[in-house]
């Protein structure tokens, strides 16, 4: 096969002929995630890693989430492989409809990466200041991460002269990271 997967050692040594039964996510691949507004919309795997560089992409999952506004209730993923001439060679699909329990999990997993993306604004910005103000908006969090916006939005906002360093247009840029759901 032409499928760049079947020219990594691991594999071209394994006896494997079709692409569905090798797990690719352990076999050394180097995994690089890309997520948009809190939900990993693709996963790449690449043969090498160097320098902070990906190189080689061998496969990737593309995820589709299946929505239900406000509530996610499953995900389509699509799995390329790709061939030697760098296109896609082959694709697989398959969904998953989530149990009750996991809806509401993915909604927190969902706004928790919101929250860290914003949290590490706040520390590139502001250095060890950062901590104040994730003390002061502690409550507010946890209340965020279960669905709220609004508390943490306001508490963020009414930090400004109470964090040293901390000025209104990185208010501004917290406070769209948290809004960009």
């Amino acid at each position: 096969m032409d499928l760049k997967i079947f020219q990594i050692n691991s594999v071209m040594n394994s006896g494997i002929a079709t692409v569905q039964l090798i797990n690719y996510r352990h076999i050394g691949l180097f995994k690089k995630t890309i997520q948009d507004k809190g939900l990993d919309i693709k996963t790449e795997f690449y043969q090498y890693y160097d320098n902070n560089v990906y190189s080689n992409l061998v496969v990737e999952e593309v995820y589709t989430y299946i929505e239900q506004n406000p509530l996610y209730l499953g995900v389509t993923t699509d799995v390329n492989w790709y061939n030697l001439t760098d296109v896609i060679g082959e694709t697989q699909s398959f969904t998953y409809m989530f149990l009750p329990n996991e809806i509401i999990e993915f909604g927190i997993k969902k706004k928790s990466n919101v929250l860290s993306n914003a949290k590490l604004y706040a520390f590139q910005q502001l250095g060890a200041n950062a901590y104040t103000l994730l003390d002061n908006c502690q409550a507010q969090m946890s209340i965020y991460v279960q669905g709220n916006t609004a508390p943490l939005i306001a508490q963020v906002s009414a930090q400004l002269g109470v964090i040293p360093g901390l000025t209104q247009p990185m208010i501004d840029t917290i406070n769209s990271i948290l809004s960009n759901l």
